[in-house]
């Protein structure tokens, strides 16, 4: 059983090694802010598309909810084209937050 549990050991770790060998992969591309806006199109275009077309009403409510998904495609385009101000130093950030956990006790 020893050897068969080595064996799955070894093979686990190389498809690991194999699929993970570029950290950065892992990393987000996009803003959280982005990845929002994303997922809040794509709820409303789900929302959009479940209505039927049997009546004026739903067909109101249908252009209504596209008009919404448009609007936030337009609001999607600006923060993407949107220049990304760098992150803070590290250190500085993590001062400011210790001060703010200290602030609380």
């Amino acid at each position: 059983m020893l050897p068969g549990v080595l064996l799955v050991m070894v093979q686990t770790y190389i498809q690991l090694r194999f699929k993970f060998r570029n950290i950065s992969d892992l990393q987000f591309k996009d803003s959280p802010e982005v990845e929002e806006l994303r997922h809040e199109i794509h709820v409303w275009k789900r929302a959009a598309a479940s209505l039927s077309a049997y009546s004026k009403d739903e067909e109101l409510v249908r252009q209504t909810l596209m008009k919404k998904v448009n609007r936030l495609k337009r609001s999607l385009k600006k923060r993407m084209t949107a220049v990304i101000e760098p992150a803070p130093n590290y250190q500085q950030t993590l001062a400011n937050l210790q001060a703010k956990v200290m602030g609380f006790y």
